[in-house]
């Protein structure tokens, strides 16, 4: 899982973006200066793989079209009779593919150990407490694991932003991720998880000498040649 803090993708290049402040501020320029863009709007353009956090950062003046997909021009931070498109700049990364064997080949050995853990759920307790064992595990997976989990990793995730966008002078959803220290951070808790899963795994396998084996039953049953019931003996 550590190898995966180093496969990723740059942030890519933004103007407005003050990636050494934890507020919702934007860095203005010469050129935006006299626009008194608002402090949390979100809507991005792009120019010549630049993205702009708003037009209004990026000095444009007029607007036409439809409210969806207006046109902006008279943009005074960039050159005159230059076209400018709405959303982000494309980024070329390919690394998701590399990512996704990476992820995948770990969770497929990941995975080679649950059997082993079921079985020696099952077999290490009585036959008549094996569902009551079961009942155990789940119990504490959603105690220890469903709980909690939401809300590290939810911290984990808000940790990485870098643009909150004003919801009426709240702070709403993040628009824009550091996917460096999001990649880190993430995996760097995953791991550390994992490792700590892992030591109790080794003490589990150092005392599975001493762990009395409840083998199963398999003898069949047999149907001894007594006194057969009175309705059938009268047949």
């Amino acid at each position: 899982m550590g190898i995966l803090m180093w496969v990723g993708c740059p942030l890519g290049e933004y103007v407005g973006l003050n990636a050494n402040s934890k507020d919702r501020i934007y860095m203005p320029a010469a050129c935006n200066s006299s626009c008194e863009c608002k402090t949390g709007l979100f809507s991005p353009v792009c120019h010549e793989d630049v993205t702009y956090l708003s037009p209004c950062l990026a000095g444009c003046a007029k607007a036409s079209g439809p409210d969806e997909q207006p046109n902006f021009s008279d943009c005074l931070c960039m050159n005159a009779n230059t076209t400018i498109t709405n959303g982000f700049c494309s980024l070329e990364c390919n690394n998701l593919i590399w990512y996704i064997i990476i992820f995948s080949s770990f969770v497929l050995i990941h995975s080679t150990s649950e059997v082993g853990s079921m079985l020696l759920t099952l077999r290490c307790v009585e036959s008549n407490d094996k569902a009551l064992a079961l009942g155990l595990i789940q119990f504490a997976i959603g105690l220890f694991g469903n709980v909690p989990c939401p809300i590290i990793y939810g911290a984990v995730v808000d940790s990485a932003c870098l643009f909150w966008e004003d919801n009426c002078g709240e702070p709403g959803a993040c628009r824009v991720y550091d996917p460096a220290k999001f990649r880190m951070v993430f995996h760097g808790v995953t791991a550390v998880i994992m490792f700590v899963a892992f030591l109790v795994d080794a003490v589990v396998w150092y005392k599975a000498s001493s762990i009395h084996i409840h083998e199963e039953d398999d003898t069949p049953a047999v149907v001894t040649s007594g006194a057969l019931p009175e309705s059938e003996s009268s047949v």
